[in-house]
Formats: structure tokens, C-alpha cells, sequence
């Protein structure tokens, strides 16, 4: 198992609505996303999976979106040419950090 996790926190959701106890000021900002999102690829890029993969690229897209629209992301991409899957959890909550765990696909 690798874990790349990025820079601010713990766990997200998956693609939900908040609830209604978050304010403004709880929420992580679209340059604190960028910024945790550049991180995970380029931690993703440090253990040697070319981003020209097609689960790398799903991960891109994901980061993308995520940083764009502020929607927490919880999800599990293969990585198949690497017996891998992708842990992703992409949260909005300032408190939790993003995270992308690679782990071996059981034989």
C-alpha cells in the first residue's frame, strides 16, 4: 500500500451535499483545493505511474472537478497495468486533508 496523501486534514465524502452545519469558513477555498490537488499528482507522479495512464488520467479529471466545484469526492479508480486501485477521497471540509492511497488489487 502507498499512501500519497496531500496537505490539509483527514477524509471526505462521496459526491453529497453538505449538511447544513458547515459555514463558509469551514469550507477549504478553490486555491487551498488547487493547491492539495497538485500535491496528491505530484506524489502520484514521484512513485513512477506515467500520467498517460488511463486510471491516472480519471484521477486528473477527478482532482479537476473537485477543485473547480467544490463537491466532495469519495471513489476507488484500478489502475489495472499496475495491480492497483486508487483510493481517492477529495474533501471540502478544511479540517481533512485529500488523500489518494494506491493498493494492490488481491490476486
Amino acid at each position: 500500500m502507498v499512501d500519497i496523501t496531500g496537505a490539509a486534514g483527514a477524509r471526505g465524502g462521496e459526491h453529497k451535499e453538505l449538511p447544513q452545519t458547515h459555514t463558509r469558513m469551514d469550507l477549504k477555498t478553490k486555491e487551498e483545493r488547487v493547491k492539495e490537488g497538485i500535491t496528491l499528482l505530484k506524489r502520484l507522479h514521484n512513485v513512477g505511474i506515467p500520467k498517460f495512464n488511463f486510471g491516472i488520467q480519471t484521477i486528473q479529471a477527478r482532482i479537476s472537478e473537485w477543485a473547480s466545484s467544490g463537491t466532495a469526492v469519495k471513489e476507488v479508480i484500478a489502475i489495472p497495468n499496475y495491480d492497483r486501485d486508487a483510493h481517492l477521497t477529495l474533501p471540502v471540509e478544511r479540517d481533512k486533508t485529500a488523500e489518494l492511497v494506491l493498493r494492490q488489487i488481491p490476486q
